[in-house]
């Protein structure tokens, strides 16, 4: 027999509404992958089997379905184009690419089975947040056509969507360690990436370009990679920024600030294991060799989080102390030193057009307060040539000038709210709350300048953990009554 909440979770409009949303979601990318694969062929039924095959295994292990939706983000557009590159359809490979929007209805699915009460205020206001993207998604506010909406909506959205679904989810710290280990691994792997490319820049182009990269980039997100290597000028030295496999030093670098808040947390919370320190290294020289000020700069403010919210804060300061002898030289070699004096020179360059983009956002914000539309401040309006676009100097202002002041303010508040109650965990020894916590925090901070929260496989990682440390299971079941005795055991 079902439980009761499995007999009863279709009784509930959140239930109701995300079925149909998720039916309908389903339902479009089935359209497009018939209408994009012509003939139908092998492959096609063997992406169906497997998009079947993840369905079904995301909503009986949702842990496992989560960890595959974090851990494979940052990697799977290199495992899409190396199928293009041996022959696999471009347009199969580009209907592919919707798996992660599978796994996550899934998740949120399995969430409302379990009918846990959203009725907490952080709970209020991320639905908050969902309505207002919607509304803007739906109705045609701004220039933009539907399927632009849609994807800015997803980019703002998606991750609080996800976070939802995590706090609702019985996930095991088992699950949770396993996904923390997984983003220190990713961290290391894609550092090892970034070495290559900043110190053999013209094997790393013929990498990119032999990898098939370039051409899924062209040919799947429908955008031309022109950059492979992103070189510059600071004090007549050339200097390269690492992009590794994202071939955006600015996505790496805030990517990175992920796995570096989980090595903290656990530098706090026991005793600093050697592949924690090693791995934590490798994480810091890499987004290094990525010379994105704001997010290095991210690094101490994480540090002092962690430090002030842990148990053993001595021997977090010895891995520090030993992590940063070993990378001085380094950090000397790469020019981060020039890099950030030049974020304090408001002659520089780059720092003189962060400031006046700043302003102009400022500017925007008050002459349109109820917002300009989805896909007019964010890169989906370059990428679709949408009228009028711009692009934001901020996330949190791409997200105001998208969705009005309205949006931005429960976008902010949810922020403040859920690092609030993460710092209130991390204080009581919770090592998942800590990691969250300086994550989004390194995250909230580089977003002031930089859209730290624009790509999927960074809003979701951020998000995912902070779900993962704020859940709502243990709640509910500490609230609920203890039910009474069986009839047959009682007259026994």
């Amino acid at each position: 027999m079902l439980g009761d909440r499995g007999r009863r979770w279709s009784e509930s409009p959140a239930a109701v509404a995300g079925v149909v949303a998720g039916g309908a979601l389903l339902a479009s990318v089935a359209v497009g992958w018939v209408v994009a694969v012509q003939p139908i062929n092998g492959v096609f039924f063997i992406a169906i089997a497997g998009a079947i095959v993840l369905a079904g295994l995301t909503y009986r292990r949702p842990g496992v379905g989560l960890a595959v939706l974090i851990l494979a983000l940052p990697f799977y557009p290199y495992i899409l184009a190396r199928l293009q590159v041996w022959g696999v359809s471009p347009l199969v490979v580009a209907q592919m690419r919707y798996w992660k929007e599978l796994v996550l209805v899934v998740l949120v699915l399995r969430a409302v089975r379990n009918r846990y009460p959203f009725d907490s205020r952080i709970d209020r206001v991320a639905i908050g947040v969902m309505v207002v993207t919607t509304v803007f998604a739906v109705f045609p506010i701004g220039p933009a056509d539907t399927y632009s909406r849609v994807l800015a909506a997803r980019q703002i959205a998606a991750a609080i969507l996800l976070f939802m679904a995590v706090r609702h989810l019985d996930l095991s710290p088992r699950a949770v360690s396993f996904i923390q280990t997984g983003l220190v691994v990713a961290g290391v792997v894609l550092s090892l990436f970034a070495f290559w490319n900043h110190f053999a820049p013209e094997d790393w182009t013929s990498f990119v370009r032999n990898s098939g990269l370039a051409a899924y980039q062209h040919s799947a997100v429908e955008s031309s990679v022109t950059v492979v290597v992103d070189r510059g000028t600071l004090a007549g030295q050339e200097y390269i920024r690492s992009g590794s496999l994202f071939l955006n030093p600015l996505s790496l670098g805030h990517f990175m600030l992920i796995p570096i808040a989980v090595v903290l947390a656990r530098g706090v919370a026991s005793r600093p294991r050697a592949f924690d320190i090693l791995a934590g290294a490798i994480c810091v020289a890499g987004l290094m060799t990525t010379l994105t000020r704001s997010a290095i700069v991210a690094v101490p403010l994480m540090v002092a989080i962690a430090v002030s919210g842990g148990l053993h804060r001595q021997r977090l300061a010895l891995g520090l102390f030993a992590v940063s002898l070993a990378l001085y030289p380094v950090a000397g070699s790469l020019g981060v030193g020039e890099q950030l004096q030049s974020g304090l020179d408001p002659t520089n360059t780059r720092t003189e057009g962060h400031v006046d983009a700043l302003q102009s956002d400022v500017q925007a914000m008050i002459s349109r307060p109820q917002g300009t539309g989805l896909a007019t401040a964010g890169p989906q309006g370059e990428r679709f040539g949408v009228e009028g676009h711009t692009i934001a100097e901020s996330w949190f202002f791409q997200v105001g000038l998208e969705t009005g002041l309205l949006g931005m303010v429960l976008y902010v508040s949810l922020l403040v709210m859920a690092m609030r109650e993460l710092w209130a965990r991390s204080k009581l020894g919770s090592s998942a709350a800590t990691a969250a916590v300086c994550a989004l925090s390194g995250l909230a901070f580089a977003g002031l300048v930089l859209h730290s929260f624009g790509d999927l496989h960074t809003a979701f990682a951020a998000w995912g953990l902070a779900g993962m440390a704020l859940p709502v299971a243990m709640t509910a079941r500490a609230a609920k009554p203890a039910q009474a005795p069986a009839t047959a055991r009682s007259a026994a």
